[in-house]
């Protein structure tokens, strides 16, 4: 100690780290090697029978803050840049867009049927900017909302059919189906996201599966939960529970679609 390692790590046997070094995400640290005083960034690898001590290791580069020199390491058995997961992102993407794909075909009918009559049932489609990536871009999405809370349409909400015309969004990949809180383009939530170390909304979130109305610290503390748990196993959950919710609890947040 002190000692701080990141998610993801893998350190191969006889390798020494610490004290005082800092290991990021998704690294290797092959046999042998010694760490100390240092920061390894995320994505690395570093070889065997490494001595790395009060240096910076950021892809392939070794960097001396003391000396303020950079060295490029050629060599990639010493180090290198790890290549991201993209045949898992490339599946989880396949898997989400046949989950969407399955969601428009299965609520076609019903959503055809409120389509044709949700002005008599009071259920008014109105276009409001959503911010979709850290970098404050925004894009149109389609919300319904109501005068007056009925039987009807509330069994659209029991449906999730609000989330219908979304759908085609996760297929075009402009949102995810599932991540972090969708949120509206203004100023409250644009603090939120500065203060979130990642940001990629989807049309299914961990916050709205606990069906709470967080205060803005809470909301916080809820994505940054998603963000470190955001496994196959956590997005099948989310999934099932906030379509459960949705179904069996619908006044409890029908108000927020309220004119």
């Amino acid at each position: 100690k002190p000692l701080m390692i990141g998610d993801n790590v893998q350190i191969r046997e006889y390798s020494n780290i610490g004290p005082s070094s800092i290991i990021g995400n998704n690294v290797i640290i092959d046999s042998l090697s010694s760490i100390e005083k240092s920061i390894v960034y995320d994505n690395s690898y570093l070889g065997s029978d490494l001595e790395i001590n009060q240096n910076i290791i950021y892809k392939d580069k070794l960097i001396d803050p003391i000396n303020k020199t950079q060295m490029d390491i050629a060599d990639e058995f010493f180090i290198s840049e790890l290549q991201s997961d993209i045949w898992g992102k490339f599946f989880r993407n396949v898997t989400h867009n046949l989950i969407a794909v399955l969601m428009l075909i299965i609520y076609f009918l019903p959503f055809i049927f409120f389509k044709i009559f949700g002005k008599m049932l009071g259920i008014k489609i109105v276009k409001q900017e959503f911010l979709i990536n850290k970098k404050m871009d925004t894009r149109i999405f389609s919300i319904p909302k109501i005068k007056k809370s009925t039987t009807l349409n509330r069994i659209y909400f029991r449906l999730s059919l609000d989330k219908y015309l979304s759908l085609f969004n996760v297929l075009k990949g402009k949102i995810s189906l599932f991540g972090n809180q969708l949120l509206p383009d203004d100023t409250t939530s644009k603090k939120m996201v500065n203060r979130l170390p990642q940001y990629a909304p989807g049309l299914f979130s961990y916050s709205e599966m606990l069906a709470v109305n967080p205060s803005s610290d809470e909301l916080l503390i809820h994505e940054i939960y998603f963000l470190h748990n955001n496994k196959s196993m956590m997005r099948l959950k989310i999934l099932l529970i906030t379509l459960l919710y949705r179904f069996f609890s619908v006044r409890k947040f029908i108000g927020k679609f309220s004119e």
